[in-house]
């Protein structure tokens, strides 16, 4: 991508952001950079537990730009850092996150981190909050522990449906989002409708045209997995470097040690 490239793009995004009055770390991803920015998903999965305090620890020791959590809420109603509704693939127990008291949830899997405490932890770091199939009630206790951890402009959150983004966008109306659009649609229709900062792209969607298309919009684009899986992050030097070749603006990774090793280097070319 050449120098008037990449400033018509950052231009662009620009003007998309300020017209919605989105107001954010995220809005827009910086354009100027020679390579995605990295996103470390649930942490250093690969290295420690995923969405732990430890996972994260090292995530922001490699010099990611970014960690992204998944939330649920529990019976009681405190929001916890887990990808699962469920505590069987981290804890083999098949409880439910949302029929568990907070105290119940951690006498199950001491590790769980709570969702105050990632903020926390994370500082005033940008970082993406994934809410999973929150119903847009579930999403407005999330949004109170959000707000009362204060610093929304370095928030994200990912939508997957309608219902969920409106809901995120009616509560928040600055707050950034990313969203990740069923096929047969058309990922400008919905991004415009809720004022999107950025869309999640699965490979069957890296084609250029369409990257291109959603630069050219404003947008910035997230590669959610590797060019040759259907869902499972790049977590390889080749995958990685495949992304930046496609112009993706982001990447969420397992291996965000690798990443920043590898982006570095592209950086500094």
């Amino acid at each position: 991508m050449t120098n008037e490239q990449q400033r018509e793009l950052e231009n662009n995004a620009k003007q998309i952001h300020e017209r919605n009055e989105i107001k954010s770390m995220w809005s827009p991803l910086p354009f100027d950079l020679k390579r995605p920015v990295v996103i470390a998903h649930r942490g250093l999965p690969e290295i420690a537990l995923e969405n732990t305090n430890r996972s994260f620890e090292l995530a922001i020791e490699t010099g990611t730009d970014t960690v992204e959590t998944d939330v649920h809420v529990t019976a009681d109603g405190h929001v916890v850092c887990t990808h699962d509704d469920n505590l069987l693939r981290v804890a083999g127990r098949n409880e439910r996150i949302c029929d568990l008291k907070l105290s119940e949830a951690l006498a199950l899997f001491p590790a769980l981190l709570e969702y105050r405490n990632f903020l926390s932890m994370t500082g005033s770091m940008p970082v993406m909050v994934d809410t999973k199939g929150a119903t847009p009630e579930a999403f407005q206790v999330i949004g109170d522990a959000t707000e009362r951890a204060g610093f929304m402009d370095r928030i994200i959150f990912t939508a997957y449906n309608y219902e969920l983004a409106r809901a995120i966008r009616k509560r928040f109306p600055d707050v950034a989002i990313s969203i990740h659009v069923p096929e047969g649609l058309d990922p400008l229709d919905i991004a415009d409708e809720v004022k999107a900062s950025c869309i999640r792209l699965l490979p069957t969607e890296y084609l250029p045209e369409l990257i291109a298309r959603i630069h050219e919009r404003g947008y910035a684009t997230i590669a959610v997995a590797a060019p040759t899986a259907s869902t499972r992050t790049s977590t390889n030097p080749d995958a990685l470097r495949a992304i930046a070749d496609l112009g993706i603006s982001a990447v969420i990774t397992d291996r965000c040690d690798w990443a920043v090793k590898i982006f570095k280097e592209l950086d500094n070319a």
